[in-house]
């Protein structure tokens, strides 16, 4: 058992836990208010999320990342959303979170020490484990802050 990796995998298990407190009970719409700053909403930040546990399960296995035409509305650098028009419903991304988490676990388990230290992004110099580190704990941890604040908008709603 590598501790690096369980660690990885407690603080995946841990982030899905605020995830799931900080969206209970929020619906679609609510899940779409916006901020009066440029920001972005629950639903995109979950939907982002979403995408990058996908691409790290890609860098894993080198199956399909995220989908093309989600990532148009999830990924890094897209347009704030603002409105649900191409928005994935927050119950189907929540579920889809814990379905990439759930896949993720073996896999990160499986993975020998000698592939994390290969050089996956050599534009910017980062091992298979640098990459799964940024990701599923600095970059979760950061779009999970976000969700506070959104789910105090959204309680204002009620």
């Amino acid at each position: 058992m590598n501790p690096v990796i369980e660690s990885y995998i407690k603080s995946m298990d841990y982030q899905s836990r605020i995830i799931k407190m900080r969206t209970e009970g929020i619906t679609q719409e609510q899940s779409l208010l916006q901020l009066p700053i440029p920001a972005n909403c629950m639903n995109w930040q979950l939907g982002h999320m979403l995408m990058y546990r996908e691409y790290v399960l890609e860098a894993l296995t080198e199956q399909d990342g995220p989908d093309p035409s989600e990532y148009k509305v999830y990924g890094a650098g897209c347009e704030q959303m603002t409105d649900g028009t191409h928005a994935v419903d927050i119950d189907v991304l929540k579920s889809r979170l814990d379905d990439v988490a759930a896949k993720l676990k073996p896999v990160l388990r499986q993975t020998s020490a000698e592939q994390y230290e290969t050089i996956f992004n050599a534009e910017r110099e980062m091992t298979l484990d640098d990459t799964v580190r940024l990701y599923l704990t600095y970059h979760e941890a950061y779009h999970i802050g976000q969700l506070e604040v959104l789910q105090e908008l959204a309680k204002q709603t009620d």
